[in-house]
């Protein structure tokens, strides 16, 4: 009995299987004549000749649309749909487009922006009239690929390049009285900037502190039109870290009616950037900390001077401090004399004094040069050279620069 209702339950189980198997196959041939390869979608715009502008970058430029391929035979129960993708390319063989997929939708947006990057990507010319040509792929499953018909659009870009404010020179230089060398003719390499972009120039060089300066395109100084200077309605004195600049000189709206730039306050070395895209430009303070440690006072002493190395000295041996790390004096000094600095006036204290590196000629040095600070402590235990003054008597004005270990002789 067992056996009997094992054998009709496996009878009743294999006809439950066959009738599955013939309900998917039915299943599966009512389906096969209902999916066609469907029909290319015929695409259409809203334009077929726009001029694009900037203004108007975030309005839509262009409305695509396209019909359905209509992959299914009998649509009374519902439509399928494919994934679509617009290309667009600057030739009918769309050799190499640039594509935007859709989804499953029949209609694309382009604002006049996205627009105008895709024709500047592709390398359409700006500010000219040319042809974008424009096609729906259809793809449906994996394999099947429709293509639509192809629209050509006469469209104009717009350059997404904005022009300098003021027109790049080839070449800058820097000159004035913020300069050591002053007004000198014709510029000294140094004085030349460095072209940093294609509208922008640096240069990092020492200037004089609260004096003038501007720059112009000639290094020989022969032609000092265009020159670069400040808009004469501005203050100077207020943009001496930076601001807007204007070019003026023979044919300018300003007729040399604009003002010099200022340098700073104190004496340094500078970083100046001058940005030609928005004729602006920045000063930075790139000194750094001085080479010698700046004393409170400065006196001189030595052979040449009148009375020798009489102490305590006299007011006259004293330096003027004329900025934050620079002083300088104006004293007869007897021809071919050695010479030297302290920082107290009573002689009773003659650490630190300023002299000459012993590896250095003071000979080759009567006019400028550098120097070190010698004494008690220093590096040099009292070996470095005095000064020598120039070969004839008179008087000399000597210019010492902390910030740099630097100084300067020079007839007043």
């Amino acid at each position: 009995m067992a056996i009997n209702q094992y054998i009709q339950r496996k009878k009743a189980q294999t006809a439950i299987i066959t009738l599955m198997l013939l309900f998917a196959a039915c299943e599966s041939d009512l389906m096969k004549p209902t999916i066609g390869e469907g029909t290319p979608p015929a695409l259409s715009s809203s334009a077929n000749e726009l001029v694009l502008a900037r203004t108007d970058s975030a309005n839509v430029a262009l409305n695509l649309s396209w019909t359905s391929p209509g992959y299914l035979e009998n649509t009374e129960a519902g439509d399928v749909t494919g994934n679509y993708f617009v290309e667009i390319d600057q030739s009918e063989d769309f050799s190499a487009p640039k594509s935007f997929a859709t989804g499953n939708n029949l209609q694309r947006s382009f604002t006049v922006y996205a627009l105008n990057k895709i024709m500047l990507d592709l390398g359409y010319e700006a500010d000219l009239a040319q042809n974008l040509f424009i096609r729906v792929k259809s793809v449906f499953f994996t394999t099947e690929t429709l293509y639509s018909t192809t629209l050509s659009v006469k469209v104009t870009p717009y350059t997404t390049i904005i022009p300098p404010a003021i027109e790049v020179p080839e070449q800058l230089w820097i000159s004035g009285d913020a300069l050591p060398t002053g007004w000198n003719q014709p510029f000294l390499p140094e004085q030349q900037f460095s072209k940093e972009t294609s509208t922008s120039f640096s240069i990092t060089i020492d200037l004089l502190g609260g004096k003038d300066y501007e720059m112009i395109t000639d290094g020989t100084g022969a032609n000092w039109t265009p020159c670069y200077r400040i808009d004469p309605a501005l203050d100077p004195a207020t943009m001496v870290w930076g601001g807007s600049f204007v070019w003026d000189g023979e044919g300018s709206a300003y007729s040399w009616g604009s003002k010099k730039f200022l340098s700073p306050p104190n004496d340094g070395t500078y970083k100046i950037t001058m940005d030609f895209q928005e004729a602006t430009f920045k000063v930075e303070d790139v000194s750094g900390p001085p080479v010698i440690e700046v004393p409170a006072e400065l006196w001189i002493y030595g052979d040449g001077l009148t009375g020798g190395w009489v102490t305590p000295f006299p007011a006259e041996r004293q330096f003027e401090k004329i900025s934050d790390t620079k002083f300088s004096i104006t004293i007869f000094i007897a021809a071919s004399t050695p010479y030297e600095m302290i920082t107290d006036g009573t002689g009773a204290n003659w650490t630190p004094c300023y002299r000459i590196d012993p590896a250095l000629d003071p000979a080759e040095m009567i006019w400028g040069g550098s120097f070190v600070w010698d004494g008690e402590g220093s590096d040099y235990i009292w070996g470095s050279k005095k000064f020598l003054s120039p070969p004839d008597d008179g008087e000399y004005t000597i210019t010492l620069d902390f910030q740099t270990a630097t100084f300067v002789v020079a007839t007043p």
